[in-house]
């Protein structure tokens, strides 16, 4: 929150918003599947979470264990490391 992020926590279910990745300048919308046990704290780190795309075939060959992307809601929100590769 400090830094600009969200004020509010997001809760279980599916939370909208676009990515950024790497420097790419494109964003590209996902859909974060938050487990009904979790609850994603301003400023907390989150266990490995799924993402999905709206257009998935935009990043084939992009998406590999270690790029990173960042969350955007007017501003950064969050950032974070892929940890599995490919789409499915």
């Amino acid at each position: 929150t400090a830094d600009g992020g969200r004020r509010t926590a997001v809760g279980p279910g599916r939370f909208r918003c676009p990515a950024y990745f790497g420097d790419d300048a494109d964003a590209h919308d996902c859909m974060l599947v938050v487990p009904e046990d979790t609850a994603l704290a301003p400023g907390g780190p989150a266990k490995v979470l799924e993402v999905r795309f709206l257009v998935p075939e935009l990043l084939r060959g992009r998406i590999a264990p270690g790029v990173t992307f960042r969350l955007w809601e007017g501003r950064t929100i969050g950032h974070g490391v892929f940890v599995r590769e490919g789409l499915e």
